[in-house]
């Protein structure tokens, strides 16, 4: 009787553990009064997860330590001939200030060809022409991430309107990073 109690006991606790694995968003509230929860922020590139926040320094101070993150993240690059081949990395922040949440959207690391040609804003951005994106510029640090992505936040907050959201998007590989922003539909 002990062992089949035991094993359906077992069996429950798995059957949770999966359904647990299957969550695709998490939701965390970092920020503690007036500063950051000291382990809160460290990527992790195979989910979104979603931050709460309850004014627009609380947001800039996790847009911040994200920025952080993605700098602490140990990028390769070769060259191949007169080409650079890197990893890269790529997150996209949805905010929407109605609510309160920042969802970020971490793209896998990935191996690109780093193009030092001029391009249109969409494909700077990695999207296409026409939907939105403007690049607000190209950085060789994480000061000048900070700026531009301040930059991006200020400017599309003029335009900020009920029912949509900023998205701010950064792309750092070994050389650079590139700051790029639009508003969405929520």
């Amino acid at each position: 009787m002990k062992k089949i109690i035991y094993t359906a006991l077992l069996a429950i606790a798995i059957g949770s553990c999966s359904e647990k694995e299957e969550v695709t968003t998490v939701e965390e509230n970092i920020v503690e009064g007036a500063g950051l929860a000291p382990s809160a922020l460290k990527i992790d590139f195979t989910k979104p997860v979603v931050y709460y926040y309850a004014d627009s320094t609380e947001r800039d101070l996790i847009i911040e330590n994200i920025i952080g993150d993605i700098y602490e993240t140990d990028l390769r690059h070769h060259n191949e001939g007169e080409v650079i081949i890197s990893d890269e990395v790529a997150v996209d922040m949805v905010m929407n200030d109605s609510t309160g949440t920042l969802t970020l959207y971490p793209d896998p690391i990935s191996s690109v060809t780093v193009n030092t040609a001029s391009v249109g804003d969409g494909e700077a951005c990695s999207g296409k022409v026409g939907d939105g994106w403007k690049s607000y510029g190209t950085c060789m640090s994480k000061s000048c991430v900070k700026e531009k992505s301040s930059e991006a936040m200020a400017a599309l907050s003029e335009s900020l309107v009920t029912g949509k959201c900023i998205d701010l998007r950064i792309k750092r590989n070994a050389p650079n990073a590139r700051v790029c922003a639009r508003l969405i539909n929520c």
